[in-house]
């Protein structure tokens, strides 16, 4: 039997000009809401993911992509900031209790992406990825078994 992972968990950071700390919560995503979440980390890995990873010199991008686990992609957060503030600000909003507007107003980039990491880790991200590419081999295996055409 699985277990499950926390459905939200709390963040105490200083927001931007203020004194006293704030709190937001990260929340694990119902099922309809992946579908967003997965949408802007397309986003980011179908531009802003390739610019950066050629401004590293990686040579073949596409190659690169398709290894890469959840945690390499937090890596490269900071660097991807800086070509995709606004789908990193969409994964926040998405991901916490608190708006687009708040989130670019309020928060640092070094919390944000330790907010990213708490939202990876609440939504199990990296264990998403994995089961789905281990469905996705079952399946191959399952239409080779069955003669379907291109597997």
């Amino acid at each position: 039997m699985s277990k499950s992972l926390s459905i939200k968990k709390g963040y105490e950071f200083h927001a931007i000009g203020e004194d006293e700390k704030a709190e937001l919560i990260v929340k694990k995503l119902p099922l309809g809401k992946y579908k967003e979440l997965l949408d802007v980390i397309n986003k980011i890995i179908a531009g802003p993911l390739k610019l950066v990873l050629e401004d590293r010199g990686v040579g073949d991008v596409d190659e690169y992509i398709a290894q890469m686990e959840a945690g390499d992609l937090l890596e490269l957060m900071p660097d991807l900031v800086s070509y995709a503030i606004n789908e990193v600000s969409g994964v926040l909003e998405l991901t916490t209790d608190k708006d687009k507007e708040f989130i670019n107003e309020n928060i640092g980039l070094d919390d944000a992406l330790n907010i990213l990491e708490i939202a990876f880790e609440v939504n199990n991200i990296e264990g998403v990825v994995e089961k789905g590419k281990n469905l996705t081999e079952r399946l191959g295996l399952s239409q080779a078994l069955m003669g379907v055409p291109g597997a």
